[in-house]
């Protein structure tokens, strides 16, 4: 090709394409960022109202704040356990969609309590899949797009994604306040891998040998604990789950998002 600008144009509309999906994805998240406010302060609202006059729902919440307090924080708040169940609501179908897990809120044990709670939450004057209904065409667009990905560490950068704009949406004080960033996959991958050599190099271990212990205190969705569990050899894990990995996430929403689960 002699025009250089027919290879200009060749050149931009290669790098500017984008895949249908794609493209709607990020068409339905710019509109879910302008209406997800509205929506979970009307599901805010529905909570507040069962707090004060359904005794199902405050026996079931009681319960799963009691949960909550056991694992996570003894001195967490009633109204940041409020704010996981309006979450919750929002994104649970994209959870289950993402990582194609239609059983995702029966095996993962906080998402079962949290599924008792919403249970007695809905009933003849609230429907669940009524109220959500406006957001479909968010729904749909984002199961499109994720069916395009079949390797893990993509879905775990797409649910990242995912997350970070939801709450860009929900709640910007939140996400500046709570530095909710994820970092991007190719850095995990790269700083797990410098440790992993570091410790073959300087000391003949590795990340699942005994007496390695490894802490991820800002664990968020999980990003590094499942690169390092996706490592350790399957004779490990059991082992190194259970005594070598610690990690920790002040909010309930990505605390929840088990990787262990997710890595399924």
């Amino acid at each position: 090709m002699s025009d250089p600008r027919q290879l200009a144009d060749l050149l931009y509309r290669f790098y500017s394409h984008t895949e249908p999906e794609i493209r709607r994805f990020e068409d339905a998240v710019k509109d879910f960022e302008r209406r997800i406010q509205d929506l979970a302060r009307g599901l805010a609202a529905k909570i507040e109202e069962a707090h004060r006059r359904d005794r199902n729902f405050e026996d079931a919440f009681s319960t799963f704040f009691a949960l909550c307090q056991l694992s996570l924080n003894r001195s967490i708040r009633r109204e940041a356990v409020d704010e996981m169940l309006v979450q919750h609501l929002l994104t649970e179908r994209l959870f289950r969609t993402i990582f194609d897990n239609p059983e995702f809120t029966r095996r993962n044990a906080v998402a079962i309590e949290v599924e008792r709670v919403i249970g007695a939450l809905v009933g003849e004057s609230f429907s669940r899949t009524d109220y959500l209904k406006s957001l479909d065409s968010f729904y749909v667009a984002i199961e499109s797009a994720a069916r395009t990905i079949s390797d893990f560490s993509q879905k775990q950068h797409f649910l990242n994604s995912v997350y970070e704009r939801f709450f860009r949406g929900y709640s910007v004080k939140v996400a500046d306040t709570h530095g909710i960033i994820y970092t991007p996959q190719p850095i995990v991958y790269f700083m797990v891998s410098s440790v992993a050599d570091a410790l073959r190099d300087e000391f003949g271990l590795s990340l699942s040998s005994p007496g390695v212990n490894i802490l991820d205190p800002c664990t968020g969705t999980g990003n590094f604990v499942v690169n390092i569990m996706r490592r350790i050899p399957r004779r490990d894990l059991q082992r190194m789950y259970r005594e070598q990995l610690f990690a920790n996430e002040v909010m309930l929403m990505p605390y929840y998002l088990d990787p262990a689960h997710l890595e399924g």
